[in-house]
């Protein structure tokens, strides 16, 4: 018996290890939740009581928030799954995603939010968008398959945009950028994110790092983004590969699209925490649908447009208030996002296409593919054939690329991110390395663009052609420096419009030990085409000339700088104008305990932002093709940018328990994608933690803000001050007051006080047992009075280290105290029943 016993423990000892190893050990956890259950007694207007209260969902009996992250990896030795969770108002849609997959060998399965795609051996079929469904992918030897079902859940786009002489901020025509999706060129050259670029994917805008685009250069970028009222559909497909001799290979695709119901117009409810001053940024998710009813309330209270708030007149996903919002105010904005109805009548299509791949020993490629597509358009079915070939060859020193495409207009595909348009020509690269870090490269092309446009029921097209010849030579003897000249002739028209530039640019760099230095000069002769008076076109010309430096220093390890400037002169119809790009940055750790930041930067684009219709050759053809869609051509007024910034911060530690930071700061912005306004602001912070129980923690900030076409001044005063302390093992509480003070004329156009006091105590009843009392008063004063106590008396039971159970019963009171918040008064008592599940803590107690 005792032998049968202790088998039976080892046997369960090995379960127990088997499922630590195969399961614990390779998932990871993070993030909370939330189960509530909630009884109210209203009295008053329940509308402000729900969408002030309880993340707008005071009339929710049963609730669930959750802000989860779960992912596991080599499961059973080939399962992994991605999960978030995040259903909180203030929460985007790339915040929700599920994915689940299996690979393992020759086999490789994924379901969810998947990142769709085919093999792309065929250029002119290739696919790659963020879905929902599936995909399954086999390697088996000389064989390769992948399928895929899934339905549409991001737009993909892109788009051309002309610079404006200044490094941007650029509207991408579109918010919520789906995350690794952009892909920037400038003047048909990629640009590397974070080196050459920085992106705000809720903005929607790309910034440009260390140089200034003029309006003689073309930026195109390719992206995805996430709608609500857009174009819904299912795309399903494959793509075989196999390799028939050694070094040569055959592929097969075929790819649908069929259109689904959309289902009408949806509102959207979006949450957001004030922001403080009335010159920052509100980011909408879409761009709202102007004719449809727009509904902004600040805690439950109704704000007017053209009062309380305002939208950006060139980014419409942009919104600012005329007042300063506390941080701890519910802003809730509910509104019907614009319509993305799909390209070309949204019907259906299919692509099938053939390609054979060759690998010319060890030394080059060569491949040609063809593809033909089908459009089920209102006026009947569109079709078209395309071709394409692509040559790549190293002999030596030397390497030659070319490729040939024939892609009509009347060939339209399935939609997917990328630079590929509509064109018939040919390009050559010739690159030779001479040695002792000598390069040169010689590129030519020449192109006729034949962009697709939906008219009505049928396709027509829009024509034009563009011809390069570009020459460069870079010397690059070892990794501390290096030399670049390039020289660069492209004319071409579209639209009837004739482009022409020609451009010279050289630079160079140099690293060392402590200080680095890259430099650079462009000349550039540009000619286009404007009409006049009577219609007809004339002929229009510029002549820029620029010069970048940039660099830093590193003095010590306590002090470094950085420091960049940059000067465009612009000559254009007898007018003449300059820009510049200027910025330095400081940083001084004087000791241990004090630093000091300074940080300087001044942009302004000059009088000539931009150049007739010019458009250069590298950015024909986008905007909606036959690979990918347009946008909503929301653009700049091509006004560009001008701002300067000059701030300081200090930070002051004297030991590990106090601490004291200040800040002084000034900007001007304005201009495209910009708030277009003065800002003056200094703060000062301080915290001390003298023991272990107590801590302390106060702040004062104020803020001058004026906007820069005469809409008037606001200035804001913020104060705040918190304290905790334990009393022994039992006993703990809180308090934290704030008063915020701001008026002003034009952009507020009255005055208000705010002041807030919160506390808090609990006492711990038992090891897992605690009892709490929580309370508030809130008083507003001016513009919109009011005043708000509320009281909440609570139990809390740890059922497990992470996972508690709360009851809390609430007192509230709200009463609006003049004309305006008068009918946003209530009297509430509420019963909270709340399940609190923190998995960090709760993965803790389990153990690795």
């Amino acid at each position: 018996m005792l032998v049968a016993a202790g088998a039976h423990a080892r046997a369960g000892q090995d379960v127990l290890s088997w499922v630590n190893d195969q399961i614990l050990k390779k998932i990871n956890i993070s993030g909370s939740q939330v189960f509530g259950f909630h009884l109210h007694e209203v009295e008053g207007d329940r509308t402000t009581f729900n969408e002030s209260l309880y993340y707008g969902d005071g009339d929710e009996q049963f609730t669930d928030r959750r802000s989860l992250q779960l992912n596991g990896t080599k499961l059973f030795g080939g399962f992994y799954f991605d999960v978030t969770m995040n259903n909180y108002g203030f929460s985007r849609p790339g915040d929700q995603r599920t994915l689940v997959g299996y690979e393992r060998g020759w086999l490789k399965v994924e379901g969810g939010d998947i990142n769709a795609s085919l093999l792309n051996s065929n250029e002119l079929v290739r696919f790659s968008r963020l879905m929902r469904g599936a995909q399954v992918q086999v390697k088996a030897g000389r064989f390769a398959l992948r399928a895929l079902h899934s339905e549409i859940r991001a737009q993909a786009r892109t788009i051309s945009i002309t610079g404006t002489n200044s490094p941007g901020p650029y509207f991408l025509q579109a918010g919520n950028i789906v995350d690794g999706s952009v892909r920037v060129q400038l003047d048909g050259v990629e640009m590397v994110l974070g080196q050459d670029y920085t992106l705000d994917p809720y903005a929607g805008t790309i910034t440009f790092l260390e140089r200034t685009i003029t309006p003689a250069q073309t930026i195109v970028v390719t992206y995805e983004t996430i709608g609500l009222n857009q174009a819904s559909g299912t795309v399903t497909g494959g793509g075989l590969s196999y390799q028939i001799l050694p070094g040569v290979s055959i592929g097969l695709t075929h790819i649908q699209q069929a259109p689904l119901d959309g289902g009408g117009l949806r509102e959207i409810t979006e949450l957001f925490q004030g922001f403080g001053a009335p010159n920052t940024p509100y980011f909408l998710q879409y761009p709202p649908l102007r004719d449809r009813p727009i509904r902004v309330t600040v805690d439950g209270v109704l704000q007017v447009e053209g009062v309380d708030y305002y939208f950006d007149p060139v980014n419409p996903i942009v919104f600012y208030f005329t007042r300063f919002m506390p941080r701890e105010v519910t802003i809730r904005v509910t509104y019907t996002p614009t319509p993305e109805p799909g390209s070309f009548g949204n019907g259906k299509r299919q692509v099938t296409g053939v390609d054979v791949q060759w690998k010319i020993g060890g030394q080059g490629s060569l491949s040609f593919a063809t593809a033909k597509s089908r459009l089920d358009a209102p006026l009947g079915a569109e079709t078209g054939e395309a071709m394409a070939a692509r040559f790549d060859y190293t002999y030596g020193r030397a390497r030659i690329q070319s490729r040939w495409r024939s892609i009509p207009s009347s060939y339209i595909g399935i939609e997917s991110t990328g630079f590929s348009r509509n064109e018939k020509g040919v390009d050559l690269t010739l690159r030779y390395d001479a040695g002792r870090g000598y390069n040169l490269e010689l590129f030519g092309s020449d192109y006729r663009i034949g962009t697709p446009s939906f008219q009505g029921g049928g396709i027509s097209t829009i024509s034009g052609r563009t011809r390069d010849v570009r020459f460069s030579a870079s010397y690059e003897p070892d990794e501390t420096k290096s030399a670049y000249l390039t020289a660069w002739n492209s004319d071409g028209e579209y639209q009837g419009i004739p482009n022409e530039k020609f451009e010279v640019n050289a630079g160079y760099r140099h690293r060392a030990k402590r200080w680095t230095l890259d430099a650079g000069l462009v000349h550039t002769d540009a000619k286009s085409a404007k009409f006049a008076t009577g219609g007809e076109l004339i002929p229009t010309s510029a002549v820029i000339n620029g010069a970048r430096v940039s660099g830093t220093y590193r003095a010590s390890d306590a002090l470094h700088f950085t420091s960049r400037i940059g000067f465009n002169q612009i000559e254009s119809d007898g007018k003449s104008s300059e820009g510049m790009d200027l910025s330095f940055t400081g940083v001084w750790e004087a000791s241990e305990k004090l630093s000091l930041d300074l940080t300087l930067a001044d942009t302004n684009s000059g009088g000539i932002t931009s150049l007739a219709n010019f458009t250069g050759g590298n950015g024909f053809g986008y905007g909606g093709n036959g690979f990918s869609g347009g946008g909503f051509n929301y653009g700049g007024s091509f006004i560009g940018t001008r701002s300067k910034i000059a701030q300081i911060h200090a930070s002051w530690r004297p030991s590990d328990e106090f601490s004291i930071d200040a800040f002084l700061g000034h900007s001007r912005a304005e201009g495209d994608n910009l708030t277009n306004s003065i800002a003056n602001r200094i703060g000062l912070t301080a915290s001390w933690r003298p023991s272990n129980d107590t801590s302390l923690y106060a702040s004062v900030d104020r803020t001058e803000v004026e906007l820069v076409d005469g809409g008037g001044k606001s200035t804001s005063t913020s104060m705040s001050v918190s304290a905790d302390q334990k009393f022994g093992k039992r006993l703990s509480a809180g308090a934290y007051f704030t008063l915020t003070s701001f008026g002003g004329a034009g952009v507020s156009g009255f005055d208000q006080t705010i002041a807030s006091f919160d506390a808090n105590l609990r006492y711990v009843l038992a090891a897992r047992q605690s009892i709490f009392a929580r309370g508030g008063f809130s008083s507003t004063d001016g513009y919109r009075a009011d005043e708000q106590i509320s009281f909440g008396l609570g139990y809390t039971y740890e059922l497990l280290p992470g996972v508690n159970l709360d009851a809390t019963y609430w007192i509230r009171r709200r009463e609006g105290l003049d004309i305006l918040t008068g009918q946003n008064s209530f009297r509430s008592s509420s019963l909270d029943i709340e399940l609190r599940i923190d998995f960090a803590s709760l993965r803790n107690r389990q153990g690795p």
